[in-house]
């Protein structure tokens, strides 16, 4: 019976151009995502650029996140998501391509700004793009199948670039991964075939004071909720988890090892990510919620804990078992609200996550340079809180 729904929703795919067109972009995102994050840090320790002017760069680069996010999700809502989708997946092209030509703090920081903007207008264009088109009582396969499209992309990515960092630089791997993007926005071009139209008034882009923006939706207790379990997973991911590459090679593993490591995982959590998918559908979609931020607690408490890579790949395995649960963080979310505002709401629950996002990476920054142990233990501590906070949300709507 697992095995029929796993075949049966690739074949829905398979049979979907826009669905499928859809899917092939965020393989080809997470191609270049996955490898851009693990690269970062890894690049600013070769140019001998502290990772707290890293931490700086993230938490500016979540200011324009956090300012962007509501009005980029009215956009896509009132207007033509996949158009959105196809610029944004230039821009991401344009500017990773300038990363090997920037050499100072300055110049890196203003691209990591410009690549974190442009990832936001794609995903807000997307992911509600994607929820739509899901059948009822099925999202779960649905998101584990996107989610098996992310960790295949994010595998070769990592992989890939692991190879690339080994024999010719990290100025190569950055442009090696930039066709990626292109073929993206070919894919998006040819599938859903954006017409560039729809209206939106001037008075729906401007930025509603934030309890009003949360007053709007139909659940607006519902969506406080959230937004809290946003906030501390953004203080506690936010903060330290993008230094990752660099507590890898501060505990003695050669970059090119840990990056192949690395993407050897996201191949592991494939089978993980549909085992999740299933479970979505069958299970307490708030109970494996809840356990998502709780994994990602005892990660982060492993990392601090390190003094040896042995520890250090205990968290990756972590991180592969996390995989499960993220099927249902995103059914969950859109369980809760109209598909007319899903767009609306996930754009203000991105308001916090990059709000939080403005402080956390910086802190985290500097916590490293002081202690890395002090760094992970404070983020695994505000998992705890956001584990928490996802106890109080409601229980499952009723699935038709």
């Amino acid at each position: 019976m697992a095995d029929a729904r796993i075949r049966d929703a690739f074949l829905a795919v398979a049979r979907d151009r826009e669905r499928a067109g859809l899917l092939v972009a965020y393989l080809l995102l997470f191609v270049v995502v996955d490898a851009y994050g693990q690269l970062l840090p890894l690049y600013y320790r070769e140019l001998g650029v502290s990772v707290a002017a890293l931490g700086v760069a993230k938490s500016v680069g979540n200011g324009v996140e956090a300012v962007a996010s509501g009005p980029v999700g009215v956009l896509a809502d009132e207007t033509d998501r996949a158009a959105i989708a196809v610029v944004a997946g230039g821009a991401l092209a344009v500017v990773l391509a300038a990363f090997p030509f920037a050499g100072g703090a300055l110049a890196l920081g203003a691209l990591v700004v410009a690549f974190a903007a442009a990832r936001l207008v794609f995903n807000t264009a997307a992911t509600p793009l994607l929820s739509a088109s899901f059948e009822t009582g099925a999202e779960g396969v649905g998101w584990a199948v996107r989610d098996t499209a992310i960790y295949v992309g994010g595998a070769l990515g990592v992989a890939g670039t692991g190879l690339l960092v080994a024999r010719l630089g990290y100025g190569s791997a950055f442009l090696a991964l930039v066709p990626a993007l292109v073929a993206l926005v070919a894919v998006l071009a040819v599938a859903h075939r954006p017409t560039f139209g729809g209206a939106v008034s001037l008075p729906s882009l401007s930025r509603p004071r934030p309890l009003a923006a949360v007053r709007a939706v139909s659940k607006p207790g519902v969506l406080a909720r959230f937004l809290a379990v946003k906030l501390f997973a953004g203080l506690g991911m936010g903060s330290c988890f993008y230094l990752l590459p660099v507590r890898a090679v501060d505990l003695g593993v050669a970059a090119g090892t840990f990056l192949l490591a690395f993407g050897a995982a996201k191949v592991v959590a494939v089978a993980f990510t549909l085992l999740g998918g299933l479970a979505t559908d069958r299970v307490s979609r708030k109970a494996l919620y809840v356990g998502n931020f709780a994994i990602e607690a005892v990660m982060l408490a492993a990392l601090a804990l390190a003094d040896s890579p042995a520890l250090l790949f205990v968290a990756v395995g972590l991180y592969v078992l996390q995989t499960t649960f993220e099927p249902a963080v995103l059914a969950f979310f859109f369980d809760q609200f109209d598909e007319e505002e899903s767009g609306r709401a996930w754009g203000i629950s991105g308001v916090v996550a990059r709000g939080t996002g403005v402080v956390a990476p910086a802190v985290g920054g500097y916590l490293y340079r002081v202690s890395p142990s002090l760094a992970f233990g404070l983020g695994a501590a505000a998992m705890v809180a956001a584990t928490a906070a996802a106890l109080t949300l409601p229980g499952d709507p009723a699935r038709a």
